[in-house]
């Protein structure tokens, strides 16, 4: 049940949830000061304010599937699938918190190229 959710695990699955319904405002309270956003298959290294300019400015109007959320002390992993009609996409995301926030996120990005899934 959600009550036993570990904190980490939750902050995880509250991003991903307003990330998802696009609820920007509710983003930015979730990261650290010092947030680092960074996406490997591009090499984009983002602050704070920056991450969340990204997901505003994303040219796609996508989905976010949770389908697995793992934590471990401070550490948190989200294997997920970010679609829209036309793209899908695997997702596992990488977090580290402290004190309640995200201080850093990694994104690993794969193509699904299992075919389509609608």
């Amino acid at each position: 049940s959600a009550g036993d959710m570990s904190a980490e695990v939750d902050l995880m699955s509250t991003l991903f949830t307003c990330l998802d319904e696009r609820r920007w405002d509710d983003v930015r309270p979730l990261l650290a000061d010092g947030f680092e956003g960074t996406y490997t298959h591009t090499g984009e290294r983002l602050d704070r304010d920056g991450f969340v300019r990204f997901q505003v400015d994303y040219p796609v109007r996508v989905r976010l599937a949770v389908e697995e959320v793992v934590a471990q002390g401070e550490h948190a992993v989200v294997r997920a699938r970010v679609f829209s009609d036309e793209e899908s996409h695997h997702v596992a995301s990488f977090g580290t918190t402290s004190g309640g926030l995200l201080v850093s996120l990694v994104e690993v990005w794969a193509e699904d190229t299992g075919g389509t899934t609608s």
